[in-house]
């Protein structure tokens, strides 16, 4: 699936017009690194993926219980990896709901897998509300 959105910016009286092609692979997890290959072909300048990692709470729960550094969706990692040189190389942005309980890790997985210079990731957190339970009874 691939969506054209054309953006328009306003600048001092200048009309710029832009296409930004995003590429959405599918949320099977086992499907996606064939279709993030079909995205990198196709020039995509964005790769937003849904690992439908919420829908597995209860073993990223499990999983975070028993170690610290876990409680994300590991396939996240070589989905992205396995394409890393292209990404780089053709300046493409990856936008991934993996990070579950534990985004941070995630973050730090990947780059430690990675080791890439050149690659920035940023993880979005404080939606974790399993500490503040208690209090919201």
């Amino acid at each position: 699936n691939l969506f054209h959105t054309e953006l328009l910016y306003l600048k001092t009286k200048i009309r710029i017009k832009m296409t930004i092609r995003i590429g959405f692979p599918t949320s099977n997890p086992w499907a996606v690194p064939d279709h993030v290959e079909q995205m990198i072909d196709a020039g995509v300048d964005y790769i937003a993926c849904d690992f439908q990692s919420e829908m597995s709470l209860t073993q990223r729960i499990i999983e975070r219980e028993n170690n610290d550094d876990l409680g994300y969706v590991s396939a996240a990692v070589p989905t992205y990896k396995d394409f890393i040189d292209d990404i780089v190389r053709k300046n493409i942005k990856i936008v991934a709901n993996a990070g579950a309980l534990n985004p941070k890790g995630l973050a730090r997985r990947f780059l430690d897998e990675v080791g890439e210079e050149d690659v920035t990731i940023a993880a979005v957190t404080g939606n974790n509300l399993r500490g503040k339970v208690p209090d919201l009874r």
